[in-house]
């Protein structure tokens, strides 16, 4: 009967990357530039940017600054 190999100890976890630049739009019937956020995704760059602006976060959408 062979051997099973030992499971390895677990690996940790990754480190979070750096913030990152995102420019803010209104979608509207023409997106409209409204703002610039920093914040690690587009989710959590819409999300602040609805909280800090009082705007739906429905109808807003970011795009990565170069």
């Amino acid at each position: 009967m062979p051997t099973l190999p030992m499971a390895s100890a677990p690996k940790a976890p990754p480190k979070p990357t750096a913030k990152v630049s995102w420019n803010v739009y209104f979608a509207g019937q023409v997106g409209r530039w409204i703002g610039t956020i920093e914040a690690k995704s587009g989710k959590a760059a819409i999300a602040a940017f609805a909280k800090q602006s009082g705007c739906s976060p429905h109808k807003l959408f970011v795009i990565r600054r170069r």
